[in-house]
């Protein structure tokens, strides 16, 4: 009988991961969990994220959108930090324009983030990044 039980949880195990590499991430999802656990819960983590080649790398990999407007400042992008330092399911929690928007969540897909650590773990983390937009015609004079 034992047996029978290692097996089923084996085929369920297996069935599961399958099922976990086959599906994709539902960000809506995965955010509505994380805002129901923070409702819940306040916590601090002994280190928290960090932007690897910092705030400076970021901003060699904007682009500034071809507009005929001239539009400076912000786009804060929220993100998931995972625990190998990738970011994913990015939207834009406050926004300029959709183009702005856009490029800002392209930046921040190719940034690397050192993860954060709980009792010297990594751990999976919402993050929030701003974005600089300065008009270019501004940094050549």
């Amino acid at each position: 009988m034992k047996h029978l039980y290692f097996l089923l949880f084996f085929v369920v195990a297996l069935f599961q991961a399958a099922l976990a590499q086959s599906i994709p991430i539902d960000c809506d999802h995965k955010y509505q969990q994380w805002d129901d656990f923070l409702s819940d819960l306040v916590t601090f983590v002994e280190s928290a994220p960090e932007l690897i080649g910092g705030l400076e790398a970021l901003q060699k990999e904007v682009n500034y959108p071809e507009i005929n407007e001239q539009i400076e400042g912000r786009v804060f992008v929220r993100l998931i930090i995972d625990i190998e330092g990738n970011p994913y399911c990015m939207k834009v929690a406050k926004g300029l324009k959709e183009e702005f928007d856009q490029a800002a969540i392209e930046a921040v897909s190719k940034m690397k983030f050192k993860p954060a650590t709980q009792r010297g773990e990594p751990i999976e983390m919402v993050y929030v990044l701003p974005v600089e937009f300065i008009n270019p015609k501004d940094l050549q004079k």
